[in-house]
């Protein structure tokens, strides 16, 4: 009889919007920023400087033929992927504004941003990483020069409280009892589909869930190997099961935080 047994490996990632599920050792390095900077502070960075980019190629007559007056506002949704050369990757840029011209614009803007460097792995290959952001844009002085972005997702660097496991109230440390509450849940409610073991099929699985505001898992996603979708399955089952947290703070405020956590199934 074959013993099974789930080698269970844990990561966690705080992130600014999403993250993709290759869990990068480093994320993309914006032209002039510093490269010993950590992971949080180099995706604001991208983010500060994109929409800086973007307010100084957006001239007052293109503002003008938009009707955008002094003061006006423009809310926005902007998301586009590095590849794994640093480039913008071939439309991958998506833009949501009230103004359909306005995001053809953008579009165009940011298909100029210089050339990054890029994302990588633990296996140190560049790989393609995604970048998501809102925000609004204010028109001041005929500039589109002042602009805020909201940060919905965090970095554990830019956390004030993470998010409490229940039973972790009080722990001295909040990320280790995490941890070990995680493996315990995964161990009680691992179930290896037994399709998957006539079929031999085993490999890591990614996941990624997010703790939102009032402590509840939600956006489960999964990516296995190829093939492995009974894997998934059973990965996204068990994160279903997760039970209601203590939300995480920054700030005194509740903030949804992101989780990335790869699962290796292994048949002995």
């Amino acid at each position: 009889m074959r013993v099974i047994i789930p080698i269970i490996f844990f990561l966690f990632t705080f992130s600014i919007f999403a993250q993709d599920f290759s869990n990068p050792k480093s994320v993309p390095t914006f032209f002039g920023s510093d490269q010993s900077s950590f992971t949080g502070i180099k995706k604001k960075d991208i983010v500060f400087k994109t929409l800086e980019f973007i307010s100084k190629k957006t001239d007052s007559l293109f503002l003008k033929r938009m009707k955008l007056k002094e003061n006006d506002s423009i809310e926005f949704q902007i998301s586009y992927i590095i590849d794994a050369y640093g480039y913008i990757e071939n439309d991958s840029t998506i833009i949501n504004t009230p103004i359909t011209s306005f995001n053809n614009y953008m579009k165009l803007i940011i298909n100029m941003l210089p050339r990054f460097t890029p994302a990588i792995n633990d296996n140190n290959e560049t790989i393609p990483y995604k970048i998501e952001f809102t925000g609004k844009f204010n028109v001041k002085s005929k500039k589109l020069n002042h602009f805020q972005y909201e940060v919905n997702e965090y970095f554990l660097a830019d956390i004030d409280i993470v998010p409490i496991f229940p039973g972790c109230e009080g722990a001295k440390d909040a990320i280790d009892c995490f941890n070990q509450k995680m493996m315990e849940h995964i161990n009680i409610n691992f179930n290896y589909p037994q399709e998957a073991q006539k079929k031999n099929i085993q490999g890591r699985v990614s996941i990624q869930f997010i703790v939102d505001e009032f402590g509840n898992v939600n956006d489960i996603k999964t990516r296995g190997p190829m093939g492995g979708e009974l894997l998934e399955k059973e990965a996204h089952r068990i994160m279903s099961l997760l039970p209601k947290f203590t939300p995480g703070y920054q700030k005194g405020k509740a903030v949804k935080v992101k989780y990335g956590i790869p699962i290796n199934f292994r048949l002995q």
